[in-house]
């Protein structure tokens, strides 16, 4: 146990020890006590701050005390007579209980653990840059998907304006067209009218419009170009940020989501739900968010906006365009309609004027005879064998007193006076007559050229709401306005009469896809061809043996309840068969000539006279063709007149695909050779129907199935009572 020494403190007398000898122990002593002052200082005093080192000259505790003093909380006095404690301003660590707030602990010498530290500041550095990188590239991202849509946008619209555009230029040619025609009337109908001043304020108009157009085109495809360099630039700069965070699996739409925005650009688009979220950081040269990205999407914002701006203005353009057309067409047709109204009127009364004068030139003609067999009897016989007649004036009697002046007899005078009264009557019922005649031939002319102004006013209307059809293309009213006068015979053109193809198109298409695997890239394929021919395509599936005929039968009839004339109608058959016979979903047969009849001239009189193309996708039988060496060509050509009227069965092309006895053939992941052929030619080729079919014929010639490890050869059989040529685009 700690044993009491005796205190040492003792007077001078007392103390036993030297002087020097006590001295040179306190000296010792302070000196050590100095040193060791010196090195705890010098070892605190590199990671010790500068402000808490303490005065030597206060003492520790002291000093100690008024450095800590700052640190303490404040306390404020409240209006209501309490105390609130507050933490000193300024950065720190607040203890809340120990009621103290030391500041931020700056060391001048590294801790021992500062290279993790080193490492986990390294560490925040290269992630805070990547998570930038990773927000800028979802942001450019994003962007350049907005400006890739509002692309999309842009182009649709303007294939729309360029439609509109290719109908006011159509516009314009039917107007060129009708003044033309209208030009054809005769001279005494070419007075100036108010249709005459319609077509030309239907002109101008249309020359405004497309200039407005025109201007439309031009500014969306100034703003296409736009967009399309933005776009770049915006792929640029998002490849080039993706390039820091390739290895980071992190989608950029969490990014986004984090960030509390889906968009930098669309400001139009709803927030997100977060009630938090990262502000856009400011351009740092050195940084993420560099100026070059902050001006691209800046950019990307702003033709944004402008394309939002314009797509709405050509949308708007575009219908009020339309609409004015429409309205305008309306109105030069309601005039045309209205000319022709006065013309029959005109017509009419000018037919009861020619019939009253007829009238009266038969009676006056009547009357003039009349007269002059009244003169001929006034006069009396002329010939020797009427000598005996009292009438005449060369009896023996008035002869013998006519010699005498003053004997001649009164009657000569009398009968010469009444035969020249009506001489002068005839002369001047002649000359009646004669204006009549004329009066009436210039009426007979003048309403011929009204029947003829009112032909040419009906074929003006009729040519205008026939080409003003959405199906009749810009091209094909190209051809209206030529140097040809409809007023010349009709040329020969038995080598170029074609179908007229501006009306409505319709095909049917019915498919058993049942144990028939590769039909769907069948009817796929047709869809296709359909759509690009500008059809309206009806397909079914998996039809019975009677549905086949209920299903053409329901087609036929739309056909002749459609408002609209119908120019061409195709129908496609594909199951399995045999000769003449088709097989349906239920496995039952269905003749192939009672499908035919339904679409025939007696049976739908819409098509009458118009193109009806049938394809057959079926077996005709079960041979199998190995194919021959090329042998000589044998043609044989049966010529007929050409009848006087349209044949029940005519207007008739039946395409099979093999022919008569013969298997056909069909892939079971890519289809049948011929739907594919077809369709192909069809939709890449030009030409006339007949030609399309031979390219058909020859590249299926040129093919070779094998089946059962034995090469087969496939050819169409084609059988047309086609009076024309078929030409689909």
């Amino acid at each position: 146990m700690p044993v009491v020494l005796p205190s040492t403190d003792r007077g001078q007398d007392s103390r036993v020890g030297a002087p020097e000898w006590r001295q040179a122990a306190h000296a010792t002593s302070r000196k050590a006590h100095l040193l060791t002052d010196r090195c705890g200082q010098e070892a605190v005093t590199m990671w010790q701050p500068k402000d808490s080192v303490l005065d030597p000259n206060l003492a520790r505790h002291l000093g100690r005390a008024a450095y800590m003093e700052p640190w303490r909380f404040r306390v404020e006095m409240l209006k209501g007579g309490g105390t609130l404690e507050k933490p000193p301003p300024g950065e720190g660590v607040t203890l809340w209980k120990g009621k103290m707030k030391p500041p931020a602990w700056y060391a001048r010498l590294p801790l021992p653990m500062h290279r993790d530290a080193r490492a986990q500041q390294t560490a925040e550095v290269v992630h805070a840059h990547a998570r930038g990188a990773r927000l800028t590239a979802a942001r450019l991202g994003r962007a350049q998907h907005q400006i890739n849509g509002q692309l999309r946008l842009l182009l649709r619209q303007r294939e729309a304006s360029d439609r509109r555009l290719s109908e006011v230029r159509k516009g314009l040619l039917i107007n060129q067209q009708s003044v033309k025609l209208r030009g054809y009337r005769p001279k005494s109908e070419k007075i100036p009218d108010k249709a005459d001043s319609m077509l030309v304020w239907e002109k101008e108009e249309l020359k405004s419009m497309k200039r407005k157009m025109e201007k439309d085109m031009e500014k969306s495809e100034t703003l296409l170009k736009a967009l399309a360099s933005c776009r770049d630039n915006l792929d640029f700069y998002y490849q080039e940020r993706l390039q820091a965070v390739d290895l980071m699996n992190q989608p950029l739409d969490k990014v986004l989501e984090q960030a509390g925005r889906h968009s930098w650009v669309d400001i139009t688009r709803p927030p997100t739900p977060r009630t938090q979220g990262l502000k856009t950081p400011p351009p740092d040269p050195v940084g993420t968010y560099t100026p070059a990205c902050a001006k691209a999407l800046f950019e990307a914002k702003r033709l944004l906006m402008e394309s939002k701006d314009t797509l709405a203005e050509m949308a708007k353009n575009g219908m009020d365009i339309q609409n004015q057309q429409q309205e305008i067409s309306d109105l030069v047709c309601g005039t045309l309609a209205q000319k022709m109204r006065e013309t029959s009127e005109l017509k009419e009364r000018m037919t009861m004027t020619l019939g009253l004068m007829r009238g009266t030139i038969h009676r006056c003609m009547k009357f003039n005879q009349e007269m002059y067999v009244t003169r001929g009897l006034i006069k009396g016989p002329l010939l020797k064998k009427n000598l005996e007649a009292r009438e005449k004036l060369n009896r023996p009697l008035v002869r013998m007193y006519q010699r005498h002046v003053g004997t001649q007899l009164p009657e000569a005078t009398r009968l010469a006076q009444g035969t020249d009264k009506l001489m002068r009557h005839n002369l001047h019922m002649e000359k009646n007559l004669e204006e009549l005649r004329t009066t009436h031939d210039n009426l007979a002319w003048s309403l011929n050229c009204k029947k003829i102004g009112h032909d040419v006013d009906y074929d003006v209307v009729r040519l205008r709401l026939r080409q003003r059809h959405p199906h009749v293309s810009y091209a094909q009213a190209q051809n209206l306005v030529n140097d040809w006068d409809p007023r010349t015979p009709p040329r020969n053109r038995t080598s170029t009469e074609r179908y007229d193809m501006t009306g409505d198109r319709l095909a049917l298409t019915l498919c058993v896809t049942k144990a028939r695997d590769g039909s769907e890239e069948d009817m796929d394929a047709l869809s296709r061809m359909f759509h690009h021919l500008k059809f309206e395509s009806t397909m079914k599936s998996d039809p019975t043996a009677e549905q086949f005929l209920e299903e053409l039968e329901k087609f036929q009839e739309i056909i002749d309840d459609r408002e609209e004339p119908v120019s061409c109608a195709f129908v496609v058959l594909m199951a399995h068969g045999e000769e003449g016979l088709l097989e349906g979903a239920d496995e039952r047969m269905v003749r192939l000539e009672d499908l035919f009849d339904v679409l025939n001239n007696k049976n739908c009189k819409a098509l009458r006279g118009k193109p009806k193309v049938f394809i057959i996708q079926a077996c005709r039988g079960e041979h199998r063709d190995p194919g021959e060496e090329m042998g000589g060509e044998q043609v044989a050509v049966v010529k007929k007149s050409r009848p006087q009227t349209i044949p029940t069965y005519t207007d008739s092309l039946h395409i099979f695909s093999t022919v008569e006895g013969y298997l056909s053939y069909r892939h079971d992941k890519k289809g049948s050779a011929f739907i594919q052929t077809l369709t192909d030619v069809f939709t890449n080729k030009t030409g006339p129907v007949t030609e399309l079919l031979e390219e058909v014929t020859r590249r299926m010639a040129e093919m070779e199935v094998t089946q059962e490890g034995k090469p087969r050869k496939i050819n169409p059989e084609i059988q047309s009572t086609l009076r024309k040529a078929l030409y689909l685009q």
